[in-house]
């Protein structure tokens, strides 16, 4: 694609993000720091005196888990209503040490190696060009800098990835597309950083409290519930290995999590 063709569509992207998450703002506000979080925060390493920039931050669930345990972090995102969230949740946690600020991935309003380490959580399946964000943490990550990257990561085979990409998209229109582990891997190499340790974890969802903006009476919605039945009595495979327990429908997402070291700039 052309550079003013990824330049139009990354712009198209972030005018549909600021659409659809003003409307999920609400509903992300009441997200907790769950285990699966809490988990992949004890997995990497963290300094008292460290600066973080936690990139495409909504309301700041990645800072607010960390924050006591480095010396700032700045939390970035293009969503106004995200970001007051964010900052009204870090009062009331009384997490002084919290800045938010709207910005985009793919053009960090920071000077070149500016932070200690940068993470970001759910946010490689909303970028129209992954590698350009993944580059802007490398540029604003000192030599040596942690990153941390999660997501929800696709099924290996390329046909069952299209069917759960399908499916996501019609939950939520801003998604762009799940990467396979090793995808995930070659951006963040490929970026600027060299790879530590890659680690998956399995995060059951309950049909019914996903995606909340979508009405359960609403097309997309019974659309992907029919899918999931379907492979429940036999049918295709949609990459969200639905299971039935006490009643209820779940599925589930496999977590990618890659924690990586910034390269100097002479071995990029």
């Amino acid at each position: 694609m052309a550079g003013d063709d990824i330049t139009e569509s990354i712009g198209a992207q972030h005018a549909a993000i600021r659409r659809e998450y003003r409307i999920q703002a609400d509903a992300w506000s009441r997200r907790p720091i769950d285990a699966h979080l809490a988990w992949v925060v004890e997995q990497a390493t963290w300094d008292p005196d460290w600066q973080v920039i936690d990139v495409a931050a909504g309301t700041g669930l990645f800072a607010r888990a960390i924050a006591t345990r480095v010396g700032s972090v700045v939390a970035v995102d293009l969503t106004p209503e995200m970001l007051t969230r964010g900052r009204a949740l870090a009062r009331a946690q009384r997490l002084e040490n919290i800045r938010f600020e709207q910005g985009a991935a793919e053009r960090l309003p920071f000077a070149d190696a500016s932070f200690d380490a940068a993470v970001t959580r759910y946010s490689i399946h909303h970028f129209r060009a992954p590698a350009l964000a993944l580059r802007e943490m490398a540029r604003v990550c000192r030599a040596g800098g942690q990153l941390v990257v999660v997501d929800m990561v696709a099924d290996n085979d390329p046909a069952v990835a299209d069917r759960h990409n399908e499916l996501e998209r019609m939950a939520d229109r801003t998604h762009t597309s799940i990467l396979p582990p090793r995808r995930l891997i070659a951006e963040v190499v490929d970026a600027g950083f060299t790879l530590d340790r890659y680690l998956s974890r399995e995060v059951d969802m309950v049909f019914d409290e996903w995606q909340p903006q979508v009405p359960a009476d609403a097309p997309e919605r019974q659309a992907i519930r029919s899918a999931l039945e379907s492979e429940l009595a036999g049918g295709g495979e949609t990459g969200m290995r639905p299971t039935v327990h006490d009643g209820a429908l779940l599925f589930r997402h496999t977590w990618g999590i890659a924690i990586a070291h910034r390269r100097p700039f002479k071995e990029r």
